[in-house]
């Protein structure tokens, strides 16, 4: 078993943390009753890019978001990839009522292009071989 902290990129020998995750460590003994101002913390942490649909208590505290976007970054290696592709298999299998999960990775496209190359290069390789064969009968008529 691999745990992200083994995993995960870092910078200067410090993971390198989503600032909604940070700020959720920190303040998780007291998770239920956070209040917190938005789109910058109190502790001065910007959070505009990790919480959507966002309504205001009062005085820019923050009363309800219904959209939250974690981010992780892992290091580019098989055992990252593999910690990567666990996860995705646990998220797939995630049921809530009130809880939509939506995994994306950078991964995600090049894993599609390759895809996409394997089966259009055969396709390619194909077609190119009936254009060839059709150019040489048709060239052949001519003699």
């Amino acid at each position: 078993s691999v745990s992200y902290d083994e995993i995960c990129a870092k910078w200067r020998g410090v993971c390198v943390t989503d600032p909604l995750v940070r700020f959720l460590k920190q303040n998780v003994s007291k998770y239920l009753s956070l209040s917190f101002t938005f789109p910058t913390t109190d502790e001065g942490l910007y959070l505009g890019r990790s919480l959507g649909d966002v309504t205001f208590e009062t005085a820019g505290r923050i009363g309800d978001a219904t959209v939250a976007r974690l981010e992780y970054w892992l290091q580019d290696s098989s055992v990252g990839r593999d910690w990567q592709n666990q996860a995705f298999k646990e998220l797939e299998t995630f049921t809530s009522d009130v809880i939509l999960v939506e995994p994306f990775t950078s991964r995600s496209i090049e894993d599609e292009m390759n895809k996409i190359f394997d089966s259009v290069s055969v396709l390619f390789t194909i077609g190119f071989t009936l254009l060839i064969t059709f150019a040489c009968n048709s060239l052949s008529m001519f003699d």
